[in-house]
């Protein structure tokens, strides 16, 4: 069973010394069996999310993260950041994913693609390779060209899907990608940007103090569908149940 509350040893540490809010929202979304991507499941998938789908708002509903004709939805904003900083024909990683939608999308563009997860999906398409995280992937060195990760990161370290609980999850968790990337290496993010918060044990909210601790190591190259300081700026969001999740470009810092 994972925590219902903070445990008191943790607590100053995940609101950093009272700078960030804590909300209770508690849910187990640990899986007792592997979550199994069918062939017939990924046919769906591959025929919906095609680029001209995406790019002509004919997904239908649900969207990830949005709404048809929703300028902001999820996988636009994922596909203009490929598009755009040319993550073609590379080998790709995508940490956390329950549904292959990004995985799908990276395909059309040529890449090859391991998806990163703590509960291993069981994945019947050859052309999607699928590693745990602990196992494989925190061992990994400079094996990936470019991180896809959206909706993930921020759920790192509090239990919610087996991990252990830790302040700092979301932190190591950023560290293991940047070792993971090779030389100049490429990160397409998505997080809840707004006030600080952490909303125990569901995702955390990053804002002015959070965010920079998460991309310390990298340089930002773009931010795309939302901008930074209008969301850093935000006094109140619906922290609970809705943040914008702008897509962030990152590039790994080298010492060359």
């Amino acid at each position: 069973m994972t925590a219902k509350n903070i445990p008191t040893e943790y607590l100053s540490k995940f609101n950093m010394n009272g700078k960030v809010r804590i909300l209770d929202w508690w849910r187990d979304d640990r899986h007792d069996n592997p979550v199994r991507w069918t062939k017939e499941l990924l046919s769906i998938e591959k025929s919906r999310f095609t680029i001209h789908n995406i790019e002509n708002d004919m997904l239908g509903d649900p969207q990830p993260y949005g709404s048809t004709g929703d300028p902001n939805s999820a996988c636009r904003l994922i596909l203009t950041a490929l598009k755009k900083h040319n993550i073609r024909n590379m080998h790709v990683g995508v940490l956390g994913s329950t549904s292959p939608w990004i995985e799908v999308i990276l395909l059309q563009l040529g890449n090859k693609v391991t998806t990163i997860e703590y509960n291993v999906p069981i994945c019947e398409d050859p052309d999607i390779e699928c590693i745990s995280y602990f196992d494989e992937f925190k061992n990994m060195r400079k094996c990936f060209d470019a991180i896809v990760s959206f909706s993930s990161i921020e759920h790192s370290g509090l239990g919610r899907y087996g991990d252990p609980i830790n302040p700092n999850g979301d932190l190591e968790t950023m560290e293991d990608v940047y070792e993971s990337l090779k030389d100049k290496g490429k990160v397409i993010l998505g997080v809840p940007v707004g006030p600080d918060c952490v909303v125990w044990n569901v995702h955390r909210v990053y804002g002015k103090y959070r965010l920079p601790l998460l991309t310390r190591n990298f340089r930002e190259i773009d931010w795309i569908g939302h901008e930074k300081d209008q969301l850093l700026g935000l006094e109140t969001c619906d922290a609970k149940y809705h943040c914008p999740h702008p897509i962030m470009v990152l590039q790994k810092h080298t010492s060359s």
